[in-house]
């Protein structure tokens, strides 16, 4: 189509009216100024618009060619067809398809295509000049992301909040500029412990350290165990003896973080009753005698080892009268019972505390 009758004279996708400067004029975007405009005049009859005949086609780039002829009218090394933001598929400056055909007009057929074309070029800048007039970076975009500690974005690592660029260029000399907006936050800490990991029932009811961020909650799986989702306390007696993991999330933000400790409960002997588990209980009949001098023996041959008999010797005389201690209410075990440190051994009798 000889370019005095071709809407396209270089293929790119752009009306050459627009291109020569008249696309105000073109009210109906159909490529052509014509009595089918609004505004059209032609005082004159000589069948061009009247506001057209003064017009003097750009050269955006000064080069001698006017830019209805050139597929890069401001010579950036970005194709028209791509600063216009319509598809070029072998980026040869063409709109549309590696091999195109065209319309009887010149323009090339996109039908049943995405190629673009023959609309308003960009303006990514909003500066009102058409991108493809002027040189620049051809395209841009912009993201925002929020990580935990850090963000890998286009081969890089980054550790701090900020405004980060990445720029390429396509196989048709475009630079695409995308902005990265990044907000970093720190991960919190769950660190947690527990002073052992093993408990009886009867014994006193831990509550962890949380040496992380406070504030978060606690759960415990299987089903068994009391455990106070706000402190981590946990009340032993109350629980079913088994192995838990006891888990703390630090919050419900993106950046939360999850702690677990291992927790097994077990139902221990408590001969006397007085909250120590035999196995640490070193009067484990609260006669006011050690156990260590009790000893394992069964002196009176009743079955009951001397160190849980209240009357080794069944004498109907308590092993602690006997022993010369004080036992006002006679039901063979200390008065008043006092353990200021919790090893089961009444404070008088304890060398620990002061006892004899």
């Amino acid at each position: 189509v000889a370019d005095h009758l071709d809407l396209d004279a270089d293929n790119d996708g752009i009306y050459d009216v627009v291109e020569g400067g008249d696309g105000a004029s073109d009210t109906n975007n159909d490529g052509a100024v014509d009595s089918n405009d609004t505004g059209f005049a032609d005082a004159n009859n000589n069948g061009m618009a009247d506001n057209t005949e003064s017009t003097t086609e750009p050269d955006s780039d000064t080069d001698g060619i006017a830019d209805y002829l050139e597929l890069d009218s401001d010579n950036d090394g970005c194709n028209d067809v791509a600063e216009a933001g319509y598809t070029d598929a072998n980026g040869d400056g063409i709109l549309g398809a590696a091999t195109p055909t065209f319309n009887a007009n010149g323009t090339v057929d996109t039908t049943g295509t995405s190629s673009g074309g023959y609309n308003t070029p960009l303006d990514i800048d909003g500066n009102t000049v058409s991108d493809y007039t002027e040189s620049g970076p051809n395209n841009a975009s912009s993201e925002s992301q929020t990580a935990c500690d850090s963000y890998d974005w286009n081969g890089t690592t980054y550790t701090t909040s900020g405004t980060y660029t990445y720029t390429t260029t396509n196989m048709s000399g475009c630079d695409s500029v995308v902005t990265l907006n990044l907000t970093i936050t720190p991960s919190e800490d769950a660190t947690i412990s527990y002073d052992t990991t093993n408990y009886c029932t009867i014994g006193t009811d831990p509550t962890p350290t949380i040496t992380g961020i406070t504030g978060g909650v606690f759960s415990a799986l299987p089903s068994g165990l009391t455990i106070s989702a706000s402190t981590g306390a946990i009340d032993l007696d109350a629980s079913t003896a088994g192995t838990y993991t006891v888990q703390y999330i630090t919050s419900t933000s993106t950046c939360a973080d999850t702690a677990t400790a291992s927790i097994t409960v077990e139902t221990c002997a408590d001969n006397d009753g007085d909250g120590i588990p035999d196995a640490i209980d070193l009067d484990d009949d609260n006669d006011g005698i050690p156990d260590t001098v009790e000893g394992s023996g069964d002196t009176d041959g009743d079955g009951i080892p001397n160190y849980l008999d209240l009357d080794s010797d069944n004498d109907g005389i308590a092993d602690i009268v006997e022993a010369g201690g004080t036992d006002t209410d006679g039901d063979g075990l200390v008065d008043n019972f006092t353990d200021t440190d919790n090893d089961g051994l009444h404070d008088p009798y304890d060398g620990d505390n002061g006892g004899t």
